[in-house]
């Protein structure tokens, strides 16, 4: 998945993490998927959400990008803490 915010008043408003949100939510409890797979670039702003989402790093590959695992697991204990 990539997301492109095209619209500069948009930025900086959480738009994209609200996207990521809907469609791993979507994943784990409308597919009943049990994990997510991703990569993304070590320098990539965005990391920070990750990290503190639960998404676990498996490796770093010579070009710079980081495999992370998301089991439902670790979306459920996210969902209990920090979202209202």
């Amino acid at each position: 998945m990539h997301i492109f915010i095209g619209e500069v008043q948009f930025w900086g408003k959480n738009r994209g993490w609200d996207a990521c949100y809907q469609a791993i939510e979507y994943a784990f409890d409308t597919m009943q998927l049990n994990q997510l797979a991703m990569e993304m670039h070590k320098n990539n702003p965005g990391i920070g959400g990750v990290q503190k989402m639960g998404w676990h790093p498996r490796g770093e590959r010579e070009n710079g990008f980081v495999d992370y695992l998301f089991t439902k697991a670790d979306f459920d204990n996210y969902r209990q803490l920090y979202i209202k």
